[in-house]
C-alpha cells in the first residue's frame, strides 16, 4: 500500500462508526474549480437513474470491518464483510443477491487476456510516469482542505505482424482532501479485487486507490509485467477528496486505420452527504426481499 505523502499522516480510529458519502462524477468545459456544496444535492439528484444517469454516481459507507459500495447508475452493490470474510454482490433491479468468500480464487481475468495475446501474436508493451506535489492547506468553498496535483503519463504500443497502434496518455488532477481520514477496512488485501473495479485507473476518487494498489501488487506476483514509475508525494489512500478536477488528454496514431487524432476531456468529481454511520446498519446486509441468484 502506498504511504501517506501529499497531506500530514494520519490514523483512522477503531470504532464501529465509520463514514457514509455520496459522490458525483460529470463532465465539465473548464479547468476551473466550480465547486458549490450547498448544490450538491441538486448535483446528485440530477444524475440519478430516472434522469438518464446523467453523471457517474457513486454511494459508499465505510468502517473497519465493513464497506458496501453502490454504482447509483448500474444499479450494482459490493459489500464486504471483513469478519464473515465474504463479498455479497447485489443487482438492485433484479432484487438478488450472491455471495462468495474473500478467500476463494478470484479470476481477473488477466490470464485469458495473456493467452489470446500470445496466440494472436499481439505484442503490447506500457510504461507509466507519475508525479505528485503537495500544495498545502487551502480553502475551497470556504472549507479547508489539503491540495494536491498529480501528472500521470502513460506510453503503450500494441502490435500486431506490421500494424502498430501507438497511444500517449496524460491525466492531471487537482484534489482537495478533507484532513479527517476515513476508516481502514481491515481486510483491503482480500478485499481489493472486489472493490477496485469501482475505481478507476485515472484515480477519479484516490480514496479508492488502496483497493486498485493492492489488486495492482496481486497481479505483479503474477508477473504480468506491470511496470510504473513514481516521483513525489503518494496520494493519500484513506482521504476523502472533498472536490478534485483531472483533465485527460489523449494521442493516438497507427493501427488499422493509420490516421491519428488527439482529444481531451475535463472532468470533475464532488462528495457530499458526509455522515457517520454504524457498523451494524442495514445498509451492510442484503434486503430481505431479495433472493439468491443462481
Amino acid at each position: 500500500m502506498l504511504a501517506l505523502g501529499c497531506v500530514s499522516p494520519a490514523t483512522a480510529a477503531e470504532s464501529t462508526v465509520g463514514i457514509a458519502y455520496d459522490s458525483v462524477t460529470k463532465l465539465v468545459f473548464s479547468e476551473e474549480p466550480s465547486l458549490r456544496p450547498e448544490d450538491f444535492d441538486v448535483d446528485f439528484r440530477a444524475g440519478l437513474p430516472n434522469s438518464n444517469c446523467a453523471s457517474s454516481l457513486k454511494r459508499r459507507y465505510i468502517t473497519t470491518q465493513r464497506e458496501r459500495v453502490e454504482d447509483v447508475c448500474m444499479q450494482d452493490v459490493t459489500i464486504v464483510d471483513c469478519n464473515a470474510r465474504t463479498a455479497t454482490m447485489l443487482a438492485l433491479g433484479a432484487k438478488t443477491y450472491l455471495v462468495v468468500s474473500l478467500d476463494a480464487p478470484y479470476n481477473d481475468g488477466m490470464d485469458a487476456a495473456f493467452a489470446w495475446e500470445a496466440g494472436t501474436g499481439v505484442k503490447m508493451t506500457s510504461s507509466t510516469t507519475i508525479e505528485r506535489t503537495a500544495l498545502g492547506p487551502r480553502k475551497i468553498a470556504g472549507v479547508l482542505t489539503d491540495e494536491c496535483k498529480t501528472l500521470d503519463k502513460q506510453v503503450g504500443t500494441s502490435s500486431m505482424g506490421a500494424t502498430t497502434l501507438s497511444i500517449t496518455t496524460a491525466d492531471s488532477w487537482t484534489y482537495y482532501f478533507l484532513p479527517t481520514p476515513l476508516p481502514e477496512l481491515a481486510c483491503i488485501d482480500v478485499a481489493a479485487p472486489w472493490l477496485a473495479r469501482y475505481g478507476t485507473p485515472q484515480r477519479y476518487e484516490p480514496e479508492l486507490e488502496p483497493y486498485f494498489e493492492a489488486w495492482m501488487e496481486r497481479l505483479r506476483k503474477k508477473k504480468y509485467g506491470f511496470e510504473i514509475t513514481e516521483s513525489g508525494l503518494a496520494l493519500p489512500p484513506w482521504r476523502l477528496a472533498l472536490y478534485s478536477i483531472g483533465k485527460h488528454f489523449q494521442h493516438q496514431t497507427g493501427g488499422a486505420a493509420g490516421a491519428g487524432f488527439d482529444f481531451t476531456t475535463i472532468v470533475e468529481v464532488e462528495s457530499g452527504h458526509i455522515r457517520p454511520i454504524q457498523s451494524d446498519d442495514t445498509v451492510f446486509t442484503v434486503p430481505p426481499d431479495f433472493t439468491k441468484a443462481p
